[in-house]
């Protein structure tokens, strides 16, 4: 069986927005060590590369990448070079005027950086409804482990004997399983931790579910789907 396609997720937008201000931003500025900005600008140039291997750490670098560029400092003679200023293609700020050893200054506070926190919270990876997961085989000494690898939408979540944190998953394509197609899954990670997009080598509960009808959007008993295998996640 082929390895699964990745699917274009809306969390690829961000280090899209990333390249593009880092690169406008090289653009526009002297290349020179002495320009902080540009170290900025390889940091955030990084961090793109990183993400298409480890998601959940380029996440926190483009964090870093973003809170870098909120302050800004310059001098009140606008003749006077910037004395703080890392912002990435674009800044929109906000001054204020402050004395600092009867030398005049101005700190402000850059909005695109605050903007793109926003975008990063609406594209969070881990809000996982909606998502799509990656299976593959964890053991080969089971009936199940010949239909990896698999791909499905994580379409709720679901109460098990008391576990709230049961996905379920609408595979796509379906698989059979003693000649019944089956066309979702429970998963739970085994450490009891969210299911993270992208996240590699999460080990999870994979349970078969013969009939969809049997899930209830109340509680629902875990010895009703006794099938259970053992799969990674990502």
């Amino acid at each position: 069986m082929n390895t699964p396609k990745r699917e274009f997720d809306k969390a690829d937008i961000l280090p899209f927005v990333v390249l593009c201000l880092c690169l406008i931003n090289l653009y526009n500025r002297p290349l020179s060590f002495a320009e902080p900005s540009v170290y900025v600008s390889a940091f955030g140039l990084l961090s793109v590369v990183i993400y298409f291997f480890v998601q959940h750490v380029a996440r926190i670098l483009f964090i870093v990448w973003t809170v870098v560029q909120l302050v800004l400092v310059r001098n009140s003679d606008p003749s006077a070079a910037n004395v703080l200023d890392l912002s990435q293609g674009f800044n929109l700020p906000l001054y204020l005027p402050v004395t600092m050893g009867g030398d005049g200054y101005q700190i402000g506070i850059n909005f695109i950086p605050l903007m793109l926190l926003v975008l990063m919270e609406f594209l969070r990876s881990d809000r996982i409804i909606g998502e799509y997961l990656y299976f593959s085989a964890y053991r080969y000494d089971n009936s199940l482990s010949v239909v990896f690898p698999l791909k499905g939408k994580v379409e709720r979540q679901v109460s098990l004997s008391g576990e709230k944190d049961w996905l379920l998953v609408n595979l796509n394509p379906a698989f059979k399983l003693k000649d019944k197609p089956i066309q979702y899954v429970l998963i739970r990670r085994n450490d009891k931790q969210p299911v993270v997009k992208n996240m590699t080598n999460q080990l999870v509960f994979f349970k078969p579910v013969a009939d969809i009808s049997s899930i209830r959007d109340g509680e629902n008993d875990k010895n009703e789907f006794k099938e259970e295998v053992w799969a990674l996640c990502k």
